[in-house]
């Protein structure tokens, strides 16, 4: 019994988790966010080497989950985007 209760509060934990979402922001500052998130992952990928170093789409992975993380899917995929345009 009692591991079925722990079980169920579990599920229920994880299910709130996945209907809460992203921050509620406007959507102006969710999508702005995502190229100032960009743009350090750029200035960060100058710094630490030169593009023909390898790697190019590295410092980019950290910008497109903060951006899904604070603005949710669009702005993640405007980062994924901006990213790869700005790498290639």
């Amino acid at each position: 019994m009692g591991l079925k209760n722990t079980m169920g509060s579990v599920r229920s934990g994880i299910t709130d988790a996945a209907i809460t979402g992203p921050l509620r922001l406007p959507v102006v500052i969710r999508y702005g966010a995502a190229l100032a998130l960009v743009g350090v992952a750029t200035l960060a990928r100058f710094l630490i080497g030169p593009q023909e170093a390898g790697l190019p789409y590295v410092a980019y992975f950290p910008a497109a989950t903060l951006a899904a993380i604070v603005g949710g899917i669009g702005p993640a995929v405007t980062a994924t985007l901006c990213g790869a345009l700005v790498a290639g």
